[in-house]
């Protein structure tokens, strides 16, 4: 198994130079264990076994942990990126409720200047040949009162 691990993580030549050390004491104790073996010690053969899985299992730990570091920068520029387009969204957005507000504000001056002037003025007609209005008399004495007697 250690075997496997070992050349798992020799094929990618980021993950295997970032656990070399790692590797090498693996392979190392891999070899030992063969030396073992052929000495015909198999309980030392399979403790060194063991520590080469532990080696190559930490190599194997390197290279995950070296992808996914390598995400988490991915990630990283990406939310800056995403961070300074909201930023620049959000100044924009500020930027035109300001020039809303100041066409609102023109548009208002603009309307109170277009209105006519709201002053009572009093109007008085001189009667003359053209006026079509007739002139109002004063009531006669013998104007019958509303009481059925004459007016003084």
């Amino acid at each position: 198994m250690a075997e496997a691990i070992v050349r798992e993580v020799g094929r990618d030549p980021e993950h295997s130079k970032a656990a070399a050390t790692s590797l090498a004491i693996a392979e190392q104790m891999l070899e030992r264990a063969r030396r073992l073996r052929a000495a015909r010690d198999e309980a030392h053969a399979q403790a060194a076994d063991g520590v080469a899985l532990e080696w190559a299992m930490a190599a194997r730990d390197l290279g995950r942990a070296l992808d996914v570091e390598a995400k988490a920068v991915r990630a990283r520029h990406a939310a800056l990126a995403t961070q300074a387009q909201v930023e620049r969204a959000h100044a924009t957005l500020d930027e035109g409720v300001a020039r809303v507000g100041r066409l609102r504000a023109e548009l208002e001056r603009l309307q109170r200047e277009a209105e006519p002037s709201r002053v009572a003025v009093e109007r008085h007609d001189e009667p003359d040949s053209r006026n079509t209005h007739k002139k109002l008399r004063a009531p006669s004495k013998s104007t019958p009162s509303v009481d059925g007697g004459t007016a003084p």
